[in-house]
């Protein structure tokens, strides 16, 4: 069961080779207004363009907002209770602070942010420009597939992207696709090193498939369930001396009478357990106590389930300790790729850039001067206008 979502992310940088779901769209091109926000190796990055990322990128956490709000409001599945009013309010509250705080500006041309969240959206900006120049550079080429795994990566960081705006949408698929191809041409070293402990995994996902067999085949059976132990007794004792099990279930049966001939299928490590045997099809298992029941099932199949199938719900209890020191290996080298590549300058307004993170810094802005210290420094002005000089000895 997943964990319940509190709270809404606030846009972060996550490392060079990085939130995988990082960049820019319409990065490029003419500059608006008086000077651009940054430059990546001669292109321009518009101050238009970082208004509409920022726009776009608080539609996004608004959308999210709304959808934890909304998830808050219901009971969960595992009876955890919806949340109070006050607790919604203060949740509503968090996210409209989130949209207030990434969108402010200090001075009143409005001209600069100087919050850290805009300054990661000038950081995406910049890091799909600083990308794509990379794979132009490397001869690589973002295909198709690149973009679809890309999406999917996206989509499952950020679930209410298509609330976003095209920009924020196209800025993280594009950087991610970039990242992709970029590895693809990665040196062999580096490739085969991924290969091999990708191999690595899959040997160990195989491992477990095969130990645990009977968690992944499935039982498929009909149900009788009576109201007591003899008259399951009984009731087999009719089925085993030739009677139909339907015609029985129909006799004797105290569950929806569907389940006598319809089969459902089950876990076969449960089955099994449960039955204390091997369940075959053809067998009839039985009596069992069974939810204030007594059950008999008739085996119509059972269906082993092959790797293949079962490899998606293993990998999600396993952890991949094998492609970790491969793919940061991997990471290392295009994040001084792109180091190399990036020859970035970032308006002041807007920040500094670090071109060891990849990053840009948020400006630091005073604090505004608050009525209770203009008052204190009025009174200290006073105080000293009217303070008496002594005479000078001799004077």
């Amino acid at each position: 069961m997943e964990p319940r979502r509190t709270s809404v992310r606030r846009a972060g940088l996550v490392g060079i080779a990085l939130a995988l779901i990082v960049g820019a769209s319409a990065c490029s091109g003419a500059s608006v207004g008086p000077a651009p926000a940054a430059t990546v190796n001669g292109t321009d990055i518009s101050q238009k363009t970082l208004d509409q990322m920022v726009k776009g990128y608080s539609a996004l956490i608004k959308a999210e907002g709304k959808a934890v709000i909304a998830n808050l409001s219901q009971p969960s599945a595992d009876g955890t209770p919806a949340a109070t009013g006050a607790q919604l309010a203060s949740q509503t509250a968090s996210v409209e602070a989130q949209i207030k705080q990434l969108g402010a500006k200090v001075d009143k041309s409005g001209d600069t942010y100087p919050t850290e969240g805009a300054a990661s959206m000038l950081t995406e900006l910049i890091k799909r420009e600083v990308i794509a120049q990379a794979v132009d550079a490397a001869g690589a080429k973002i295909t198709a597939d690149d973009r679809a795994k890309a999406l999917q990566s996206v989509e499952s960081s950020y679930p209410t992207v298509d609330k976003a705006s095209k920009l924020v949408r196209t800025t993280f698929v594009e950087s991610a696709a970039g990242l992709m191809a970029l590895q693809s041409h990665a040196p062999k070293k580096y490739q085969d090193a991924l290969a091999a402990a990708s191999a690595q995994y899959e040997a160990q996902l195989k491992s477990i498939y095969e130990q645990q067999i009977d968690s992944f085949n499935q039982v498929c059976a009909r149900l009788i369930g009576t109201k007591d132990e003899a008259s399951a007794k009984a009731a087999k004792a009719r089925i085993e001396g030739g009677e139909d099990f339907v015609t029985v279930a129909k006799d004797v049966s105290v569950v929806d009478a569907a389940a006598a001939t319809t089969a459902q299928c089950y876990a076969a490590d449960q089955i099994n357990q449960a039955f204390g045997t091997t369940a075959k099809a053809g067998d009839l298992l039985g009596p069992i106590a069974n939810g204030g029941n007594w059950a008999l099932l008739a085996v119509d199949e059972v269906k082993p389930q092959t790797f293949e199938a079962a490899r998606s719900t293993i990998a999600q209890q396993v952890t991949d300790q094998y492609t970790a020191a491969a793919q940061a290996a991997l990471s290392t080298y295009i994040g001084k790729q792109l180091v190399k590549a990036a020859d970035v300058t970032v308006d002041p307004r807007f920040g500094t850039w670090d071109d060891k993170t990849l990053s840009v810094t948020a400006p630091k802005v005073p604090a505004p001067v608050t009525p209770a210290e203009i008052a204190k420094a009025k009174a200290a002005a006073k105080a000293a206008a009217t303070t008496t000089v002594p005479a000078a000895a001799g004077s």
